[in-house]
């Protein structure tokens, strides 16, 4: 008899919603609505190319999108030798939502990372 082996989840940031922050002058989305979630799934499953793929298309419509630019830094991060790009990203990301204190945190940690820990007191 074989056992299924059970896959670990990504954890994710408990404030990523299940809809696109950032909507038309309509009110209406820009994107399709689980576009994001999709990404969300895909991280969650470590298919990080493929969640990378879905936050790029996000951002291509909505560039100031605090979520995606959050979850790209941290792909990004995990990816290994992709620290500088990931630190753009979540800047961009405190740039729209500069209370979030996960986004500090994570970018405080990149920058540890990368030598630069100076960079993130401010």
């Amino acid at each position: 008899m074989s056992k299924k082996i059970k896959k670990k989840q990504k954890k994710i940031p408990a404030y990523f919603e299940k809809k696109s922050g950032n909507r038309g002058k309509q009110g209406v989305s820009l994107i399709p609505a689980d576009t994001f979630q999709q990404a969300i799934q895909y991280f969650q499953a470590g298919n990080m190319n493929q969640a990378e793929l879905l936050c790029l298309k996000v951002l291509n419509v909505e560039p100031d999108n605090f979520q995606a630019n959050h979850l790209m830094g941290i792909i990004l991060a995990q990816q290994g030798g992709k620290n500088n790009r990931a630190v753009q990203y979540i800047r961009k990301a405190i740039q729209a939502n500069p209370d979030n204190v996960e986004a500090h945190n994570n970018l405080g940690n990149i920058l540890q990372e990368l030598g630069r820990g100076d960079e993130g007191i401010a």
